[in-house]
C-alpha cells in the first residue's frame, strides 16, 4: 500500500490522481485502485493535521527492486501479517488497522 499524501484543494481526488502520485513518489504502477479512506490527518507533532488525506488500495506486480524513490521516503514491501509490527507514521497506523 502506498500512502501518498498530498494536499488537494476543493477538487475531487480520483484514482488517476492517486496513480500519478504513486508513480511520482515510487516509480511504481498499480492495477485498479479503489478508495479506502479519506479524512483529516491525525495529529502528529511537526506535521499539519488540517490536511485531508486520501488513501487508495490496489495491487501491483512490482518487487522491491522496482522501487525508485522520487519525492517519497524509503519504502519496503512487507508481508501483510508483519505490517503492524513495523514503526509506522500515525496516519499509516490508523489506515492499516482498517484493512
Amino acid at each position: 500500500m502506498e500512502s501518498a499524501g498530498w494536499p488537494h484543494r476543493a477538487r475531487r481526488v480520483t484514482g488517476e490522481a492517486a496513480r500519478r502520485e504513486l508513480l511520482e513518489e515510487t516509480g511504481l504502477t498499480a492495477g485498479e485502485l479503489r478508495p479506502l479512506w479519506s479524512g483529516p490527518r491525525p495529529y502528529e507533532p511537526g506535521f499539519p493535521h488540517t490536511v485531508t488525506v486520501h488513501v487508495f488500495q490496489g495491487t501491483t506486480t512490482a518487487r522491491q527492486e522496482d522501487v525508485v524513490l522520487g519525492e517519497g521516503q524509503a519504502m519496503v514491501f512487507v508481508p501483510r501479517d508483519q505490517v503492524l509490527d513495523r514503526e509506522l507514521a500515525v496516519s499509516a497506523a490508523l489506515v492499516l488497522r482498517m484493512i
